[in-house]
């Protein structure tokens, strides 16, 4: 077959000016297997059976002599041919263009049958000069009934239309193959379809006919038109109507789209899919879910369906883009990348203005960390921050408390007024001695509560022992820790735990055999006695006083049934520690005293309460017992181990406040938290941010009491995501964005609904079992 050269745009005729109504026409089916000769039969049918009838019809063999045998004794007045080609619907597909001797090409799927005035339908379009392809509608004929889950907006995936296209005659980016036609002598002269797409026996690639159609009208000017009146049937096979097909043809149909973004480069290859991604799925999902609202019992899952579909799809273009050889199902969402490039780095520590020895660090000071944050603190109030230059790893006492004097002045003053003390003349400048707290100090408080701190872990031991080193510092008199152990698979964590039984009796170990942070929370929860429960990762140093600050919290009301605190970033090392620093930093720079109500809506916070970047993060809450059991702990379909693999901190929050209870957020409740450093780390953090935060905004849509409170939000919420992403990026500016960060925590986000309905049935399942 004669190939084009690439390049600029070369002048191709496209044969006569068909103004004729009957141009010449050849329909071309390809077969492959013998388990579709039924089929292969009436498609042949409904070609005969056109009002136009085509010169010819051409069945083309794919490399199975034995179906070509059996045709040649069941079929008369057709040309049948083996595929000359290398094996694949795309060598077969050539051979039948080679074969052919019309003005126009027409394809039928063997599994496909065409209405009457199909042909008729498709070859009127061709009296305008300048069309070089025409394709058809394609109806579903499913074999049985069709999966109650399966979206009308991923038809493409069983080879037929899907909602999203026109309605009317349009002119499109390209056809679909099981119904579509060119003019022959475009085909041949741009190269024919290539050999890097299309299927190969059952192998569910395709984007053939899309590379072409960009090809051939990039080539010669022409349009591709659609013409929903053409129209065929086809068969979808009950194998086609399984998750598992569904899945691999998603990720075949993002590989495939990989290859023609290489070859005819990204704008062309996804110029389509860019309207249908933000325009069709969002709707259709949102169609889905009132369905499900309204007790439809396939919306929830045909929602789930929708961005499964898409998160699988996006992973095989991305696997694609990168060159991956990809197995049948996804391993990872992340296509491998060179380890991040160091960065300049930062010291972080704190330092109490009434006393104690100046700078205390978080952690020890490490090569490269050329700045140190220093969180200034009054009798265990936050201040706010002080950055300094600290290339050796040593800082002046002297100097860090002339600069807090100099910039905390006022909260100074306004912190020792209330205290009751006046605070001296300031000496050449430099700070007045500060008073350590005394019994009049607002801050003060008798420690009456009994508070069990719980800590989850999971195979991770050697992070986990300088967390408790911290625990054991802690001052609060009144105290119970329990780690519980989070189906382990040694013995590392209760030796561990067991030692630190040794030397502090407060310590107790319990082991959560069900996988997932809410399992082990909610075991944590059953065996706690005291009448708040705070949590905390196994990633972080606690403060000291960090219970004090939890107690000053639950005493601000009676209403007060949650309260968070401040998560500090331990050090930063490079881009990958950087970045999530500037992403969390409403985590470490708030240093006021927060109260949520449901009944005092921020003024500034239109989407309240579904904000829970406000509230805290769960590595720094603590909740009131009895609330908490009363109102079910956490959510088991969510959290880390789960697969949502976040939102459990999120949903709490959230109902906490739909409850009427309230949180508080207390900065001196402090924690010092160690980030992942390490990139693949943090991708497969932001992938469970992004889908714990969509499997969240799902349970909110299978309730009742909120789905309306939601779906009127969202509107509002997309714009004040785009404002947020926006605002992100402008405090990013600065920071190195790590290459896939972005595109792995909108691929959790998206796939966020179909792990929430996939985790939810798995715990129905556990349930029923133990039962």
């Amino acid at each position: 077959m004669p190939t084009a050269e690439p390049g600029a745009r070369t002048a191709i005729s496209r044969g006569p000016n068909l103004r004729h109504p009957r141009p010449s026409a050849t329909v071309i089916v390809c077969c492959f297997t013998d388990r579709r000769r039924a089929e292969i039969l009436v498609a042949i049918a409904s070609v005969r059976a056109q009002t136009v009838p085509p010169d010819e019809v051409v069945v083309v063999v794919d490399h199975n002599p034995g179906l070509l045998a059996w045709l040649r004794d069941e079929l008369a007045g057709v040309v049948l041919v083996p595929n000359t080609g290398s094996r694949g619907l795309t060598g077969a597909r050539n051979t039948g263009v080679e074969r052919s001797g019309s003005d126009i090409v027409v394809f039928l799927d063997d599994d496909a049958a065409a209405e009457p005035t199909w042909l008729a339908d498709l070859l009127s379009e061709y009296a305008d000069p300048d069309v070089v392809a025409v394709g058809g509608r394609i109806d579903p004929d499913w074999a049985g009934t069709k999966p109650p889950w399966f979206p009308a907006e991923f038809g493409w995936v069983v080879g037929c239309s899907y909602t999203g296209q026109p309605r009317d005659r349009a002119v499109v980016r390209n056809v679909i193959g099981a119904n579509m036609s060119f003019r022959r002598q475009v085909v041949r002269e741009v190269g024919g379809f290539r050999q890097e797409l299309g299927r190969i026996g059952t192998l569910p690639a395709g984007c053939e006919e899309t590379e072409l159609c960009i090809r051939a009208t990039a080539r010669t000017g022409g349009q591709v038109v659609y013409q929903p009146r053409a129209v065929v049937s086809h068969r979808v096979s009950p194998d086609r109507g399984r998750w598992s097909y569904f899945r691999s043809r998603c990720l075949a149909e993002g590989r495939s789209k990989a290859v023609v973004a290489r070859l005819a480069g990204s704008d062309q290859a996804l110029s389509t899919e860019r309207s249908y991604v933000t325009r069709v799925l969002p709707v259709g999902v949102l169609r889905a879910l009132r369905a499900g609202v309204a007790g439809d019992p396939g919306g929830f899952g045909r929602a789930a369906a929708i961005v499964a579909g898409l998160v699988l799809t996006v992973t095989g273009y991305v696997g694609g883009r990168a060159g991956r050889r990809w197995p049948a199902a996804p391993v990872s969402t992340v296509p491998p990348q060179p380890p991040a490039a160091p960065g300049p780095g930062i010291w972080c520590g704190q330092m109490e203005l009434s006393g104690g020895d100046g700078f205390s660090a978080a952690a020890p000071h490490r090569p490269g960390q050329s700045t140190a944050r220093v969180l200034v603190r009054l009798h265990g109030r936050p201040l706010g921050y002080l950055s300094v230059p600290a290339p050796d790893g040593r800082l002046d006492a002297d100097d860090l408390r002339r600069r807090a004097w100099e910039t905390y002045r006022d909260r100074i003053t306004e912190h020792l007024g209330g205290d009751g003390h006046d605070v001296g003349p300031a000496d050449r400048g430099a700070p007045p001695p500060l008073p350590g707290p005394t019994h009049t100090c607002t801050d003060r408080l008798e420690p009456v509560e009994t508070v069990s701190v719980v800590v989850c872990t999971r195979q991770r031991s050697d992070i986990l022992a300088g967390c408790l080193a911290s625990l054991r510092d802690l001052t609060y008199p009144r105290l119970e820790v329990i780690v519980v152990d989070n189906a382990p698979v040694d013995d590392a964590t209760r030796d561990l735990v067991r030692r630190v039984q040794e030397l502090d009796a407060r310590f107790h170990y319990v082991v959560e055999r069900r996988p997932g942070l809410s399992c082990a929370r909610n075991a944590g929860l059953a065996h706690a006695t005291g009448s708040i429960v705070a949590y905390t990762d196994d990633d972080v140093v606690v403060d000291p006083r960090w219970v004090e600050g939890i107690v000053r919290g639950f005493r601000t009301g009676s209403e007060v049934a949650c309260v968070t605190g401040m998560v500090c970033s331990a050090g930063i090392d490079g881009q990958v520690e950087a970045y999530f620093d500037a992403r969390a930093a409403s985590w470490w720079n708030r240093c006021r005293t927060e109260l949520f109500e449901l009944r005092k809506p921020p003024l500034d916070s239109p989407l309240f309460p579904f904000t829970p970047a406000a509230f805290g993060t769960g590595a720094n809450c603590a909740f009131d017992r009895t609330f908490l059991v009363g109102s079910g702990g956490f959510d088991e379909a969510l959290g880390a181990g789960s697969r949502t693999r976040g939102g459990e901190d999120v949903d709490k929050f959230v109902d906490t406040l739909l409850r009427g209870r309230a949180i508080v957020y207390e900065p001196s409740a402090i924690v010092w938290h160690h980030h992942r450093s390490d990139r693949a780390g943090l991708l497969r953090q932001m992938f469970g941010y992004g889908s714990g935060l969509t499997a969240f905004v799902v349970k909110l849509l299978t309730r009742r009491a909120t789905a309306v409170q939601v779906v009127t939000r969202i509107p509002l919420g997309v714009r004040r995501a785009l404002g947020n992403r926006a605002a992100t990026s402008r405090s990013l500016a600065s920071v190195p964005v790590p290459r896939g960060a972005a595109l792995v925590e909108t691929i959790g986000m998206l796939a966020g609904p179909y792990l929430y309905a996939a985790a939810r049935r798995g715990n129905h399942r556990q349930r029923a079992g133990r039962r």
